[in-house]
């Protein structure tokens, strides 16, 4: 449940699967006219109506509001969003009601499709917008419509956003940090590590398992959505969804001789491996058998696959072979 006070008359808006608002400071609830089916509701904000300068007064001045306060009896703006909940739609919506939530309108152009998880109103100046969403940040500077994407060296997801008071141009925010594969060797004796390395980009990435051979090399395979996981002469580049990955570090665990994606367009995943020689044998599943593996027939299954690595001294990755059905 999300709950806002539009600071004005006692008003609040709460979210229950749908918009309901009180205009008596909460005893009683009557829905709004928004009505957003199979979306998960992600932000509700109140913006309150505000007072503009007051002018020059001569002798001592009784109190007034300040630029930052809300004006009793002007309606508040709402904001609504909600992001998809079904792979197939329906998709993120943005919402906006000028009208202490009487009526709406959609904004929210240039949006990523799945929506926002948070929004942000710049407190003196209400026309400027921040979206965090899966995609990263974005700003909209009239009340909405349209949005920009805010390039920032973070490229993951944004959870939460706090705008500076003094200065819309300065915004905080906050993520979560997304899984890293590693991969860990222990000395003999059990009493300490020899090394320890993450393996991982911006979203989320997982190793599933591990091989080594006679010179200690480990060969670390799993799952990986990040379009800037480490990659070192790869046999093939990012495909999209979720993609299988094989790296293989030398003995001391400092250098990776060979980084590479493994998939298709959809979703892929290597649920096994084992070494021979210089070749890896792979097995797994796919969405998009025909980008993994060019000549499959099947759109989507299980496979087996060989992959060949000169990774020795030269440090190269050569093929990947033919699926075996």
């Amino acid at each position: 449940m999300l709950l806002a006070d539009d600071f004005n008359n006692e008003n609040l808006l709460a979210l229950v699967h749908r918009i309901f608002r009180s205009v008596d400071g909460g005893a009683t609830w009557t829905p709004t006219s928004l009505g957003l089916q199979n979306r998960g509701f992600s932000s509700l904000l109140a913006v309150p109506a505000r007072r503009g300068l007051s002018p020059p007064r001569s002798g001592p001045p009784n109190r007034v509001a300040p630029p930052d306060e809300p004006t009793p009896g002007d309606a508040s703006t709402i904001y609504v969003a909600a992001h998809q909940v079904f792979s197939g739609g329906p998709f993120g919506v943005l919402a906006r009601s000028n009208d202490a939530g009487a009526t709406w309108t959609a904004v929210g152009a240039r949006l990523p499709a799945l929506g926002v998880d948070v929004i942000a109103v710049a407190p003196r100046d209400p026309a400027v917008i921040y979206a965090g969403s899966p995609k990263g940040l974005f700003i909209s500077r009239d009340h909405g419509d349209p949005f920009q994407d805010v390039t920032t060296p973070w490229s993951g997801p944004i959870f939460t956003l706090a705008i500076d008071p003094r200065d819309s141009r300065i915004v905080f925010a906050g993520s979560r940090a997304q899984s890293d594969a590693f991969v860990a060797k222990i000395a003999p004796d059990g009493a300490a590590l020899e090394y320890a390395t993450y393996l991982g980009g911006a979203n989320g990435d997982v190793a599933t398992g591990v091989a080594v051979d006679e010179l200690g090399r480990a060969t670390v395979f799993g799952t990986t959505d990040s379009n800037d996981f480490p990659s070192v002469l790869p046999v093939q580049q990012r495909g999209g969804g979720i993609d299988g990955f094989v790296s293989v570090l030398d003995g001391g665990g400092s250098v990776l001789l060979t980084s590479t994606w493994i998939g298709g367009r959809g979703d892929d995943q290597i649920a096994s491996l084992a070494l021979r020689g210089r070749e890896l044998i792979i097995a797994g599943g796919s969405t998009d058998l025909a980008n993994v593996f060019p000549g499959a027939q099947a759109i989507a299954g299980g496979f087996v696959g060989v992959l060949d690595l000169s990774y020795g001294a030269l440090g190269r990755s050569r093929a990947i072979g033919l699926l075996e059905r």
